[in-house]
C-alpha cells in the first residue's frame, strides 16, 4: 500500500486485529436535521442513529499512541445507488495516527479528540467525549435483560475527498464501502442490552447538537475483536 508521502510514513497499513471495548446509544432525530450531516451522493435512508464510545488495544503494533486509543463516533443509515449501509458522519480519535489513517485511506470524517473515556460499574456504563474544551458528547446505559432489535450499520459507506490545492473543488471524490471484516454483530464476545441517553454539548466546531434525539430507544455495550481490512470504490 502507497502511503503519501511515500518518504515519511505516517501509519500501518490496514489489517491488523484490535481488541475493543463499545458503548452504543440508538436514538430518533428529526430527519431533516439529519440530512445536514450526510454529503452527497449518499442518501440518509433512516433517522435512526447510532453514537458510541469505544476503547481499543490494538495486537499489531508497539507505538503508545496506536497500542491504546479511544473511539467515538456517530453512524447514520444511507444508500447510494443500490448500497446500503452507513455513513460515518464524524469519528473522534485520541491517537493521531489513527485519525490520519482513516481521513486519508477511506475518507472517514476523523478529528483528534484529547480525552475519550469509558467507565464500567455494576450495571452501568458510561462514556464521554472531550474535545477543544467541550465535552461533545455524553453516553451511558443501564443493562437490563430487555432486548431490542438492532439496526445494520455495516457496511460503512464513506464519500473519499482530497481538495484541489488551489481551493477549486475536488482532486478525488469517491464514494467508498468498507465491509469491516471481522466487526460483525455475530463475532462479539459478548453482548449486552439496556436503556441509554444521549447528550450533546453546544459547539460551532462540532456540531452534533444539532443531532437532538427525540428518542433514545436503547443501547448495547459489546466487546470482541475488531479487523480493519481494505475496501472497495463503488462510485
Amino acid at each position: 500500500m502507497s502511503i503519501l508521502p511515500l518518504w515519511s510514513p505516517l501509519f500501518n497499513p490496514p489489517g491488523g486485529k484490535s481488541n475493543y471495548r463499545k458503548l452504543e446509544v440508538y436514538f430518533k432525530c428529526n430527519e431533516e436535521d439529519v440530512k445536514h450531516f450526510v454529503p452527497p451522493p449518499l442518501k440518509v435512508a433512516s433517522n435512526i442513529l447510532a453514537v458510541f464510545v469505544a476503547k481499543f488495544r490494538a495486537g499489531h503494533t508497539e507505538h503508545p499512541s496506536q497500542l491504546y486509543f479511544g473511539e467515538s463516533g456517530i453512524l447514520i443509515p444511507v444508500k447510494y445507488k443500490t448500497a446500503t449501509g452507513a455513513h460515518m458522519t464524524v469519528q473522534y480519535i485520541t491517537s493521531v495516527e489513527i485519525v490520519c489513517l482513516g481521513r486519508e485511506t477511506y475518507g472517514y470524517g476523523n478529528k483528534y479528540a484529547e480525552r475519550i473515556e469509558l467507565f464500567e460499574m455494576e450495571n452501568d456504563i458510561e462514556g464521554f467525549v472531550e474535545r477543544l474544551g467541550k465535552r461533545l458528547l455524553y453516553i451511558s446505559c443501564r443493562l437490563s435483560e430487555k432486548k431490542m432489535e438492532l439496526p445494520n450499520y455495516f457496511p460503512r459507506l464513506q464519500v473519499k475527498m482530497i481538495p484541489r490545492a488551489d481551493g477549486l473543488g475536488e482532486d478525488i471524490k469517491k464514494v467508498i464501502e468498507i465491509p469491516i471484516p471481522g466487526y460483525i454483530r455475530g463475532e462479539a464476545s459478548t453482548l449486552k442490552f439496556g436503556s441509554g441517553t444521549v447528550t450533546f454539548e453546544k459547539s460551532e466546531t462540532d456540531p452534533l447538537y444539532k443531532l437532538q434525539p427525540k428518542e433514545v430507544l436503547g443501547a448495547t455495550f459489546s466487546t470482541g475483536h475488531f479487523v480493519l481490512g481494505y475496501a472497495k470504490d463503488i462510485t
